[in-house]
């Protein structure tokens, strides 16, 4: 008798090649669309949007991407120019992926002490 444990593989998206496309889609969603609008009546030079990532509300190899890999997205992004800054912070790890007009993509570990 054969026995097999449950459990659930996939393919791991660690270089992030399909954020850009998958971050460019939800910025035409209400709620963020409401964030930017927030942003730009504030006037202020920078302008940064912090985003609590959910496992439930992205790919599976995105997540594990974005929670579990230290890679960055080698493609440009293209977002709203009210926006000079992204804090993309995945639900079950610390590491944090940043994006700014200036500098680009970086990894911040910036909850470890």
């Amino acid at each position: 008798m054969t026995s097999f444990s449950s459990g659930y593989g996939g393919a791991v998206d660690v270089e992030l090649a399909g954020l850009a496309a998958w971050l460019e889609e939800r910025f035409t969603v209400d709620a963020l669309e409401r964030s930017l609008a927030k942003l730009s009546a504030t006037g202020l030079p920078e302008r940064h949007l912090w985003v609590r990532v959910h496992d439930t509300g992205i790919p599976q190899s995105l997540c594990q991407g974005l929670a579990f890999e230290a890679g960055v997205p080698g493609e440009p992004i293209t977002l709203p120019e009210e926006l000079t800054g992204l804090w993309l912070v995945p639900r079950w790890r610390n590491p944090v992926l940043r994006w700014t007009r200036a500098s680009g993509w970086c990894r911040d570990d910036v909850f470890d002490a």
